[in-house]
């Protein structure tokens, strides 16, 4: 589990797009078993989000207020701290009407169960990570190393930000995630072989990668991307 979610934290770290954040963030997720993930940034009244989830769900929840009832929002501010969560247990006969309204809904859209962990932010804000399904998963463990998971939140939240603001979207380059993550390893002095036995693939294909990066950026060397993607003078 550290080894999954230090890997997130390394391919949102080399992403130049919104798009790499998110495939990095759903690749984890389908390797845990679910199928829908939700980044959502939380300050008073107001949430922003970053997800997969069903759009329809994303409209009503936004529209119609769902904030202020759901209880997994209401638990990450209140526990701070990783947990897990069963839409099935807020149907009780002691739950309010509207929460069990509310959690009908989410199933019928496919989030039954799921991980949630939140991280407290400045001013009063939450950053939390949300990984759903649709299945019970009831024998899910919460993963130990909470620290990395954390680190993963403020690895999604910082660089989010930074794909917005930077000039990195606006190079109009369509890097692969992959070839994001080697020219990033490649740029802090990782040789060929060392790439390729992080990520299980052949010197060649390392090779290839790096090739094709050059011939997108119109540059010979790795240092001239890296410029380049950043809008410095080469």
């Amino acid at each position: 589990m550290k080894v999954t979610f230090l890997n997130l934290i390394d391919a949102v770290d080399a992403a130049t797009h919104e798009t790499t954040i998110r495939k990095a963030i759903g690749d984890l997720g389908h390797h845990m078993g679910f199928q829908h993930f939700a980044y959502i940034q939380a300050v008073a009244g107001d949430i922003e989000t970053c997800s997969n989830y069903p759009r329809p769900w994303v409209d009503d929840y936004l529209n119609k207020g769902f904030s202020k009832i759901d209880p997994v929002l209401r638990d990450a501010k209140q526990l701070k701290r990783p947990f897990l969560w069963h839409a099935d247990d807020w149907m009780g006969e002691t739950k309010s009407a509207e929460v069990r309204s509310f959690a009908e809904r989410a199933i019928s859209y496919g989030l039954r169960s799921g991980l949630t962990i939140p991280v407290e932010g400045s001013f009063g804000r939450t950053f939390m990570l949300t990984l759903a399904s649709s299945k019970a998963h009831r024998k899910l463990e919460l993963p130990r190393n909470t620290l990395a998971l954390c680190n993963a939140v403020l690895a999604i939240h910082y660089n989010l930000l930074r794909v917005v603001d930077d000039a990195l979207i606006s190079a109009k380059v369509a890097l692969s995630p992959r070839e994001s993550e080697f020219l990033h390893w490649s740029s802090l002095g990782k040789r060929h072989e060392e790439i390729a036995a992080m990520y299980g693939v052949s010197v060649g294909w390392v090779q290839k990668s790096l090739d094709s990066v050059r011939k997108k950026l119109n540059v010979t060397t790795i240092p001239q991307a890296v410029a380049k993607l950043k809008g410095k003078p080469q």
